[in-house]
């Protein structure tokens, strides 16, 4: 994390849909959501929107707030795993060298925050939270926050992110979506002024 500290970065603006007019900060969104009883977010936007940069900054905010709420923010780079459909955690855990009893001992007694980068690029069309059997009686206890390029996922794209409660059908409250908005002459003045101040 140390080493991503010295880029530039302007925190993002999102819509609630493309036709939207009404933006709003990106992380400030996704902490109210993290102080909700929802489980998944869904973070859309075309290539290059900033997408992996901005769950970068999120996994640096959360880990630098872990003290306040105790949730331990994992950052998993979809493309990287094998089969994450099945034991995502866990296999992400494995691939930073934790052994078998320090994973169970963590599903057991911890609370995770997912932050999931490039569902596309994985090829994904399985919707991770429900295959992987979150937050069901001995599974893991998580929330998820999930990124996918727009054009990859059409019409019906819910289906691949939205949970699924037994006890409601729908699942729709439970899931929360926002798109990425083209950044605004405002931000990319701030950023040349940053980047101009810092490589002087």
């Amino acid at each position: 994390l140390k080493g991503q500290g010295g880029d530039i970065y302007i925190s993002p603006k999102a819509k609630a849909t493309p036709r939207a007019t009404d933006h709003f900060d990106l992380m400030a969104k996704v902490q109210k959501f993290l102080a909700s009883d929802k489980k998944v977010f869904l973070v859309r936007g075309d290539s290059g929107a900033g997408k992996s940069t901005f769950n970068r900054a999120l996994e640096i905010n959360l880990w630098d707030n872990y003290k306040t709420n105790g949730r331990i923010p994992l950052f998993i780079h979809l493309p990287t795993i094998e089969k994450p459909e099945r034991d995502l955690i866990a296999k992400r855990l494995k691939e930073a060298n934790f052994t078998e009893s320090q994973i169970l001992e963590l599903k057991l007694h911890r609370e995770f925050i997912l932050i999931c980068d490039g569902y596309d690029e994985s090829q994904q069309t399985q919707n991770l939270y429900m295959s992987n059997q979150l937050n069901q009686p001995g599974q893991w206890r998580a929330q998820m926050v999930i990124s996918c390029r727009t054009e990859y996922i059409g019409a019906d794209y819910k289906d691949f992110f939205q949970p699924i409660d037994r006890n409601n059908s729908g699942g729709t409250g439970r899931f929360q979506k926002v798109i990425i908005s083209p950044f605004t002459e405002e931000q990319i003045h701030d950023y040349v002024e940053k980047y101009v101040s810092l490589k002087e």
